[in-house]
Parts: C-alpha cells; sequence; structure tokens
C-alpha cells in the first residue's frame, strides 16, 4: 500500500496531522453513524473487522499497551505473528517518515504516557487509502486498524453549507493549524483555493467558501456563498 504521492518533502508531523484532520473527523463521524453500538469482532488471519452485519477490511497500523505505555508499530510487532498482507498501511507510514525525517514514524517502539494511537491514526487516514479508522481493546492492549468501506465513502460531505459547518465541528474538537487544515480540506473537496493574508478562498464550479482567521491563524469565520456571474 503506497502513501498517496502528494506530500512536500520534509514536513512534519503536526503538519501532517493539519493536512488530514478535517478530513478524518469527516470519516469517522460517517464510520461511527454506521457502527455505534454494534458488537465488533476481529479476525487477524482473514483481515477483517466485523461490527454487526458489516465487514470491514482492514490493516494494522499498532498497539498500545496501558500496562507498559509503550506504542509498538504493526512492522516492528514480530511476536503477534501478522500477515505482511496487512502491514501495508503501517509500512507506508514508516516509508512516509523516512521520506520527511520523522523520527516517530521510523522508531520501532515508543515509550509514552500518552496513547498516540488515535494521532497517528489521523495522519494515517488521510495519507494512506483507507475509508476510517477504529481502535480494538484486548485486555489492555489498543489494537488501531485502518479500515475500507463503501458504505463510509458513499457518506462523504459534498454539500458547501457541510462542508462549513463539518470543519467548524473540527475547529472544536481538536488542537491543530486552522488556516493549514482549511486549505488542504478544500483542495482534498477539489476546490481551487487561494491564500491572501488572513483569508482562504476556495472555488468549485458556481460555489464558493471563505474562511477568515486572526492574526494567529485561528479561525474567525468559515462561510459558503454562490459565484455572481454578470
Amino acid at each position: 500500500m503506497e502513501p498517496i504521492q502528494n506530500q512536500q518533502p520534509k514536513v512534519s508531523l503536526s503538519q501532517l496531522h493539519n493536512q488530514t484532520v478535517a478530513l478524518t473527523f469527516e470519516r469517522q463521524d460517517a464510520f461511527f453513524d454506521l457502527v455505534e453500538e454494534l458488537a465488533w469482532s476481529f479476525d487477524m488471519l482473514n483481515g477483517t473487522v466485523v461490527y454487526g452485519d458489516y465487514v470491514f477490511r482492514m490493516q494494522v497500523l499498532g498497539t498500545y499497551s496501558e500496562t507498559q505505555k509503550e506504542w509498538l508499530w504493526a512492522w516492528a510487532n514480530k511476536e503477534s505473528d501478522i500477515p505482511e498482507e496487512f502491514l501495508e498501511a503501517s509500512l507506508a507510514m514508516k516509508l512516509i517518515g523516512e521520506r520527511h525525517g520523522i523520527e516517530d514514524l521510523i522508531t520501532a517502539k515508543i515509550e509514552t504516557e500518552e496513547d498516540p494511537g488515535h494521532y497517528f491514526s489521523f495522519v494515517a487516514n488521510g495519507l494512506i487509502k483507507s475509508s476510517c479508522y477504529t481502535s480494538l481493546a484486548f485486555n489492555n492492549i489498543k489494537i488501531y486498524v485502518l479500515l475500507n468501506s463503501e458504505l463510509v465513502d458513499a457518506k462523504k460531505i459534498i454539500e458547501p453549507a457541510l462542508i462549513c459547518s463539518h470543519f467548524s465541528k473540527t475547529v472544536s474538537r481538536m488542537n491543530f493549524g486552522h488556516k493549514h487544515g482549511l486549505f488542504c480540506y478544500l483542495n482534498q473537496k477539489g476546490y481551487e483555493v487561494k491564500l491572501s493574508g488572513d483569508t482562504i478562498l476556495g472555488k468549485k464550479g458556481e460555489n464558493q467558501i471563505l474562511g477568515t482567521f486572526d492574526a494567529n491563524g485561528k479561525l474567525l469565520k468559515i462561510t459558503n456563498s454562490k459565484i455572481i456571474v454578470e
């Protein structure tokens, strides 16, 4: 599984997170709407996660141990005998780390009091072809997997007003670079995007989205409108 080939050289992990946060939240919301409160099962050998009647193909990203306070990338997990075909996503993240000199993506095991699995999964979901991600708890271990689903893919946001409301919601849910995040999110939605000072303008057909920011790059307002042709 190859990472999407559109990254600039030597970007930081936080910059990659900015690029992916709004899109991943969109996908996660669609996923949770689909599987909320459903029982799940996990089949490592066949590479599937099942929620109720929904079967998802999966890639293993990594695990976090609550007792040892360690993150372990799947590509470095030799004890679990993960089939190679389900390691492609973790290896793609390793390759991204090598290209950009990101230590956290190329270090096999990371000692950390805070579980970084969700942060890494947000980045991976936006950079690698997948629909969403989930974490699965086994005793004191959390397994983070990327999932593929046509049902989740079909729920992508298209309407400009919904794009605006979703991005505003994203701003309230997680810390990230708002200006960078909006620029990338509109690009991902197929908009032609221009940055001018403290404003970002995205145009797509007859639709346009305008974001305004304060001096620190924090979102002040985001609106959508139609382009009036004289």
